[in-house]
């Protein structure tokens, strides 16, 4: 099965950290212009995510989702079918920078080599663990 990768426009900003966190490359710069963002998906074939009608309308030949909710985690039901819960890709990669994450041997941590972010499998994670399986399942 193929994997996604996808990018965000400026208004799915929440979005792109859950999918992140749910361990799918996701691009998202609140700077980048819907040029730019259409020039990155051609360039590394990313499905681009947007809640604007005009912009998922626009005839640039790019791959699109017509995201619909505000709300994040409707909007990561309305992405069923294109992403999928894996226990084993869940919080393998950095809410703040898309790097993948590298556990720490000595400690049950996990920490970004790019930006230095360390996370941990605590109550918040086991949380939005919960809520990646009702989601995604």
């Amino acid at each position: 099965m193929k994997e996604h990768k996808f990018i965000c426009d400026r208004n799915l900003g929440k979005l792109a950290k859950y999918l992140r966190l749910a361990g799918y490359y996701c691009l998202w710069d609140n700077n980048l212009s819907k040029t730019k963002i259409v020039n990155l998906a051609k360039k590394k074939r990313l499905i681009i995510l947007t809640r604007n009608k005009t912009f998922f309308n626009r005839n640039d030949k790019s791959k699109k989702i017509k995201i619909k909710s505000d709300n994040v985690l409707m909007q990561l039901t309305e992405l069923k079918g294109f992403i999928f819960f894996d226990e084993k890709k869940l919080f393998s990669r950095c809410s703040k920078c898309n790097s993948v994450l590298k556990k720490n041997t000595e400690e049950s941590e996990t920490f970004c080599l790019k930006c230095r972010k360390k996370y941990w499998f605590g109550s918040h994670a086991r949380e939005l663990k919960e809520k990646f399986k009702l989601r995604l399942r």
